[in-house]
């Protein structure tokens, strides 16, 4: 659903892109019935997706993700080209193992471990530590992998992770905390 939603605004991004071509072209020509504004922004937020477009052909998209991370996707329409401004220390995956009072779910982050070193791509994470009472995060970049093959690791992590309150899976978030290894 999520990315229909993405498509659908890249698509909506692109045709706002294309009209502002025309109108630029149209005045070109002397078409122009009214006068434009020399320049202007127009900024379209839905849900947490917020598309910035000005006067010039580029638009920049960005996406708010849960914890505080923010992924910025810069789209020029007239070559369609794609630029990802994601901060450096932004991991593909990242593991939260929370908690509300009483530490974090020990099993759960314990079983998650073994199945993480037991995997055939042997994927390289960093541990940071960040609570009082346990809390942790594991980030991984995932860049020994493949696009197709980052796509079914995380999607093996959150069918295994599903039911799992004090766990949460963030994608192109930023790791908190103390490193650890």
């Amino acid at each position: 659903m999520k990315t229909l939603f993405y498509l659908a605004s890249i698509l909506i991004l692109l045709s706002a892109c294309h009209h502002q071509k025309s109108v630029a072209a149209s005045n070109a020509y002397g078409n122009n019935t009214q006068a434009t504004p020399a320049s202007y922004t127009q900024i379209t937020t839905q849900g947490e997706v917020q598309i910035k477009t000005d006067e010039s052909t580029t638009a920049t998209i960005t996406v708010y993700n849960p914890p505080d991370s923010v992924n910025t996707t810069t789209v020029v329409a007239n070559n369609t080209t794609v630029v990802n401004d994601t901060n450096k220390n932004n991991y593909r995956l990242s593991i939260s193992f929370i908690s509300i009072g009483a530490g974090i779910d020990w099993q759960t982050q314990e079983s998650f471990v073994k199945w993480l070193d037991a995997q055939p791509s042997h994927p390289k994470y960093d541990e940071y530590q960040w609570g009082r009472e346990g809390e942790k995060d594991y980030c991984l970049k995932l860049t020994e992998l493949s696009t197709r093959e980052q796509e079914i690791f995380v999607r093996d992590v959150r069918t295994q992770l599903t039911d799992k309150p004090l766990v949460i899976v963030s994608e192109y978030a930023e790791c908190k905390g103390k490193k650890v290894n």
